[in-house]
């Protein structure tokens, strides 16, 4: 931000590049794309045939009432799931 106010407009995206790029390479931006594609991977299963139609839920029973149990209490309660 101080890059933008103070710099001309070249070297203030040359900042700004300088910084992305940084961020790009760093540590914490690799463990989320390591994340991202794992969870898509995750959700494959292999020798799974084409034509396979999920299960209907037909009734849901949460344990406990944390922050994740309320969650999925609620999700269930506004999909009209038992």
């Amino acid at each position: 931000m101080r890059a933008a106010f103070t710099l001309p407009f070249e070297e203030g995206m040359k900042v700004e590049r300088d910084q992305f790029q940084r961020l790009v390479a760093g540590e914490q931006s690799q463990a989320l794309r390591h994340i991202f594609f794992g969870e898509r991977e995750a959700q494959r299963v292999t020798d799974l045939p084409a034509d396979t139609k999920p299960l209907t839920v037909n009734k849901l029973v949460v344990i406990g009432g944390g922050t994740m149990g309320g969650g999925i209490a609620m999700s269930a309660a506004n999909s009209a799931c038992p």
